[in-house]
């Protein structure tokens, strides 16, 4: 069993590459995009320790980095009995992880999540909870502009700390 304590998942796009592709390539919508990248940061905020899933209308629990065709189908399009049968699905397939999961991250809309949040025995985190489409991406490219912002102030540090060792060698160096 993995040691993964928190999975990752995230909506699909309506935008596809028009050829066979690993799922996370293939998915072209910029939130869908962003959406990827914040998976990252989140996964470096974790120790690593996370583990992320695409939440597909078509294929449900979808390993990012299996090939799949485009396709043209949304839970939009799904009325309440087809809905409940997906979300009831895509339960069994996390279950059925080889994970060891203690929170789910959902980056996706309402549609997606709200089938499946209510139900599940983890700790559910919803950053882009009640945030429209573009206060989403807005949110996601603040927290990646904060990262980057302290991996700058990191280096500049760790840079800072190179030349004060340099320094103190050349100084010893002299002494002698």
């Amino acid at each position: 069993m993995s040691e993964t304590n928190q999975l990752v998942l995230i909506a699909c796009s309506k935008s596809k590459l028009p050829h066979r592709a690993k799922a996370f390539e293939l998915y072209q919508g910029d939130l869908f995009k962003k959406s990827w990248e914040y998976y990252g940061l989140l996964l470096e905020q974790n120790n690593y320790q996370s583990d992320c899933f695409i939440l597909s209308a078509k294929h449900g629990l979808l390993d990012p980095h299996k090939v799949i065709n485009p396709y043209d189908e949304t839970l939009h399009n799904f009325n309440a009995f087809e809905l409940a049968l997906w979300a009831r699905e895509v339960e069994q397939q996390i279950y059925d992880l080889p994970l060891y999961i203690e929170s789910i991250v959902f980056l996706a809309g309402r549609k997606y999540r709200e089938p499946l949040a209510s139900f599940l025995p983890y700790h559910i985190i919803n950053p882009l909870e009640g945030l429209g489409i573009g206060e989403q991406k807005q949110f996601i490219n603040e927290e990646l502009y904060r990262r980057e912002q302290e991996r700058a102030k990191y280096n500049h540090y760790r840079q800072l700390g190179n030349s004060i060792q340099t320094f103190n060698n050349f100084l010893t160096n002299e002494a002698i």
